[in-house]
């Protein structure tokens, strides 16, 4: 059996940072430097059960100095599938030493240890599943850094992948956060291999130049959450204004967005749809399903049956809410192609000039176009087809029918008029009367001649109630 690393040996034992006994907290067993191999009866135990135990502790420089206790030990952190490697390991634990530490210390030994923790063994077929970096946005360590994940996760075994960088300096100027910028994204295209496996990307003290997120998100392609602290715009340098921060990112992974005590003018978010195969990966027991759009923009993108059929295996009921009204609504028969035990479909349109008033804002509303369902799909479970907000518009009358063509069992549509609103009201009055208002039916007469138009061709007996 190989010895402890030295270099390990030299990061974590002899530095006077780590104590001479060792308690392992999440187990009731405790390991000390003065047993014999005899006498250590944790290490008879398989390898499978003493790398559970060191998964188990949230402490790098418990696990370290566990492996330096005898030869058994010594291979084990090599062998760990779960690691959280953090700066603050390498942090002297005396108060009155930290006085005198600097990052470049700190920072050498941890890349040592990250670099040697990484390094895959020929003789080993470790997969890393779980890997949580913390460490300071430093140079010439992160290329160092950087490479070793990527020899690591480009076997794409690795489920989690999450940085969380740290700026040297605790209270930045604004030209040292320009310069934290350029160093990041130099960092980002140095190490390609690395931030494509990246899921959780946490920054701190860094000023991005114009649309470098969508360039960070666009290398990210795994990037599931983006978390930006104390983040400073660039100030235009003819005006001095803050700048506005631009995400376009169509094809992200992004599940969440965290901007705390950031200085921008504003945030845009540009075709920035959420994929539900991304959000709910591993559900399989979902009956309902609410989604509303707040009158704006549509934040989901339509997705096939491939992505989506097992997550919407068990569907039962969907309500889609707050749809704004100039939106095709073609796009929505994605759920229905996609959810075979859909028995409920409920619609809500919105047509608010007041709340739209109050969003200056606002991402830019975009319609939504779908146009991958199957020809001959079919629909047999759908019983009910619901929508709020139905208006006589020739665009409505067209997506009823085309349910009422995928639906084959379909029982009953019901058509009802938007709540009223005394703000809109109060706006309408304010202005001339237009062809182009909202408009519900107005009386039996034209409810008939809908119901007629609706079932036109069609051999169904559905029920349609209007209002």
């Amino acid at each position: 059996m190989d010895c402890p690393s030295p270099l390990l040996k030299t990061v974590m034992g002899t530095s006077g940072i780590v104590p001479s006994s060792v308690h392992l907290r999440s187990s009731p067993l405790s390991v000390t430097t003065n047993l014999s191999d005899e006498e250590d009866r944790i290490s008879a135990l398989p390898d499978h059960i003493l790398i559970d135990i060191l998964e188990r502790v949230d402490d790098l420089r418990t696990v370290v100095q566990a492996s330096t206790l005898s030869r058994r030990w010594a291979h084990l952190p090599r062998s760990l599938s779960y690691l959280c490697i953090q700066i603050a390991d390498f942090l002297p634990r005396d108060p009155s030493r930290r006085k005198h530490w600097k990052v470049n210390q700190g920072m050498t030994a941890y890349t040592a240890a990250v670099r040697s923790l990484l390094k895959q063994s020929p003789s080993c077929n470790r997969v890393i599943k779980y890997l949580d970096l913390v460490f300071y946005l430093k140079d010439p360590y992160l290329a160092y850094i950087g490479h070793a994940v990527g020899d690591v996760v480009k076997h794409g075994n690795t489920d989690f992948l999450q940085f969380v960088i740290y700026s040297e300096v605790q209270d930045p100027s604004y030209e040292q956060c320009v310069m934290f910028g350029q160093r990041f994204m130099s960092f980002v295209q140095a190490c390609p291999v690395a931030f494509i496996w990246i899921t959780r990307l946490i920054l701190q003290n860094i000023t991005f130049g114009d649309r470098e997120v969508s360039t960070v998100l666009d290398a990210c392609r795994k990037l599931e959450l983006l978390s930006l602290d104390l983040c400073v715009c660039v100030i235009d340098p003819v005006t001095s204004e803050e700048t506005v921060l631009t995400i376009d990112a169509p094809d992200s992974s992004l599940l969440a967005l965290s901007i705390t005590t950031c200085a921008y003018a504003r945030i845009d978010l540009i075709q920035n749809p959420f994929a539900l195969s991304h959000f709910l990966p591993n559900t399989t027991t979902l009956t309902k399903m609410h989604l509303d759009f707040a009158d704006q923009m549509i934040w989901i993108k339509p997705e096939g049956p491939k992505h989506l059929s097992t997550i919407f295996s068990n569907l039962r009921d969907v309500n889609l809410y707050n749809i704004f009204y100039e939106c095709d609504l073609n796009w929505t028969m994605f759920v229905l192609e996609a959810a075979p035990s859909l028995s409920n479909f409920r619609l809500k349109l919105s047509c608010h000039p007041c709340e739209r008033n109050r969003c200056e804002d606002c991402a830019e509303k975009v319609n939504v176009v779908w146009d991958h369902a199957s020809p001959d799909f079919e629909h047999h479970r759908l019983s009910l087809l619901q929508m709020v907000g139905f208006a006589v518009d020739e665009k409505l009358m067209k997506y009823i029918r085309l349910v009422m063509k995928r639906a084959v069992g379909l029982r009953r549509i019901c058509l009802l008029d938007q709540r009223p609103c005394a703000e809109c009201d109060a706006m309408n009055n304010a202005q001339p009367p237009s062809p182009m208002r909202w408009r519900f039916p107005a009386d039996e007469d034209e409810k008939k001649l809908i119901r007629q138009q609706l079932v036109d061709g069609f051999s169904s007996s559905v029920e349609i109630s209007i209002g």
